[in-house]
């Protein structure tokens, strides 16, 4: 990967100087710098990122009539990932069976994926209000 990037910054280098003659050319200051930019992207590159971040999940109060929206807004978002989990899990499933499908478990496979394309559209539209209203509220203050 990496012969591939500066093969390749060789051959832009090159081009880049054969057009840009006369009073376009770049000064050698920002070609230089340009330069070590490169170079110090390519070292960051064939680092390995080891960094996990671990999310925990937080329990809703026990009696239901205390929970605060919030808390019933977690739940209801939680409802929606089990769920998506569930279809995935059961249109994985579906897939990985040896035997050749059937057009029922096609109708499945379909129903399952319609179903979770509807859910995540559905979500997509209430992240989408929700942002627009908080930036509402926020700008009237």
């Amino acid at each position: 990967m990496a012969i591939a990037t500066e093969v390749i910054a060789t051959q832009i280098q090159e081009t880049a100087v054969s057009k840009t003659e006369g009073p376009g050319a770049p000064n050698a200051g920002d070609a230089q710098h340009f330069n070590n930019i490169m170079a110090e992207g390519n070292q960051l590159g064939s680092q390995s990122v080891t960094t996990v971040t671990t999310v925990s999940s937080v329990q809703a109060p026990a009696d239901s009539s205390k929970a605060t929206i919030g808390d019933k807004l977690l739940d209801a978002l939680d409802g929606i990932r089990n769920s998506a989990a569930e279809n995935t899990r059961a249109v994985n499933d579906l897939l990985s069976q040896p035997k050749t499908l059937t057009v029922a478990d096609t109708f499945t496979i379909q129903h399952k994926m319609n179903s979770m394309m509807i859910m995540f559209e559905l979500v997509g539209q209430v992240a989408n209000n929700f942002s627009k209203h908080t930036n509402t509220l926020l700008t009237a203050q």
